[in-house]
């Protein structure tokens, strides 16, 4: 009988995996004043590092809570992210949404000086709007408005003038 000897070799290659995990945003802030009811703020996250799949947790101080990957319709605030990969390693970041101020309108009046059916009209309306997101758009109504979608109003008479502001976001 003959012996027969046999060698089994293995080769095993062992990996370091990155536990350390990483979070970076896209962050795009809220293009109106939250009064508008307009929520369009998004955060927009990529994590890299660490074993895939991961598994998402947001939470704010005023209540918001989700479990997606990214996050949309979002208000002006702080929002806070942890991030789990499948071997339990973390990551956490928070990140800040910021919104436009209300518009706000000032004026100043020079009321017509005199109350004649003929002649000239020398009332003006001079507005400063401030706040939302550039450019304005106006839209004047009243008696003899000399051009609706002027900022300012000149040659006016007596009577009663509404305006509306409008930002680039509507």
């Amino acid at each position: 009988m003959k012996n027969i000897l046999l060698f089994i070799s293995l080769l095993f290659t062992v990996e370091a995996i990155n536990a350390q995990l990483d979070i970076t945003a896209d962050v795009t802030d809220p293009e109106c004043h939250h009064e508008s009811g307009s929520l369009t703020g998004v955060i927009d996250i990529s994590v890299t590092g660490g074993n895939n799949p991961y598994t998402y947790s947001w939470t704010s101080s005023f209540g918001f809570s989700s479990f997606d990957e990214d996050i949309i319709d979002l208000g002006e605030g702080t929002y806070n992210v942890v991030v789990t990969d499948v071997a339990g390693n973390t990551a956490e970041a928070s990140f800040t949404l910021s919104e436009p101020e209300a518009i706000t309108i000032s004026e100043v009046l020079d009321d017509p000086h005199c109350h004649v059916v003929s002649g000239p009209l020398d009332g003006t309306i001079d507005i400063t709007a401030a706040g939302g997101t550039l450019p304005y758009s106006y839209n004047w109504t009243g008696p003899g408005v000399s051009s609706a979608r002027d900022e300012d109003q000149y040659g006016l008479g007596t009577g009663t003038y509404c305006l509306t502001v409008t930002d680039a976001y509507g």
